[in-house]
């Protein structure tokens, strides 16, 4: 990938295509994970689900590309991990990006997008890199984890052994 970096005097319209590109490099590596998955074990089950990355504004996105990139990769990184520590194969088969969106509401498309093929029974699990990645707002978590215990699809945050259907 290529580093991007920052005019001095970046033009509205060059800021607008700088994190265009940082988004669409990220998508493409995320595509890439998804093309090229092995399951960790073959004889393991394999259950599929989705990552969903986030960041507050476009501006932490041409600055923090790295963050978004890096989000990626603890996505795949908790899948793993997760894989092995439970003996299933977790599939991620969707990446949801969504860059330069406050977490204060719920109106992000992709989160609606995330949140209507959980409803649909898409996924078995999710992914975050950590709980404010979902929301800012109390009121969209409960929502959030109502839909994932009426689904059975577990939310993975990174290192926080949470899994809201689990008594």
């Amino acid at each position: 990938m290529a580093v991007l970096a920052i005019k001095p005097k970046t033009t509205r319209e060059e800021f607008k295509t700088l994190v265009a590109r940082i988004v669409e490099d990220c998508k493409t590596l995320a595509q890439q994970y998804i093309e090229t998955w092995q399951p960790v074990d073959p004889s393991w089950d394999t259950i599929n689900g989705a990552a969903y990355l986030r960041l507050s504004t476009d501006q932490q996105v041409s600055v923090e590309k790295g963050s978004l990139e890096q989000q990626i990769y603890i996505a795949i990184s908790e899948a793993i991990s997760r894989s092995n520590a439970e003996k299933v194969n977790y599939k991620i088969t969707r990446f949801y990006i969504e860059p330069g969106i406050t977490g204060r509401h719920d109106k992000r498309p992709e989160f609606i997008k995330l949140q209507s093929n959980i409803q649909a029974g898409k996924y078995r699990f999710v992914i975050f890199k950590e709980l404010a990645r979902i929301a800012r707002e109390t009121d969209i978590w409960k929502r959030f984890f109502k839909l994932c215990i009426d689904k059975d699809c577990a939310i993975c945050i990174r290192s926080f052994p949470f899994n809201p259907n689990d008594p």
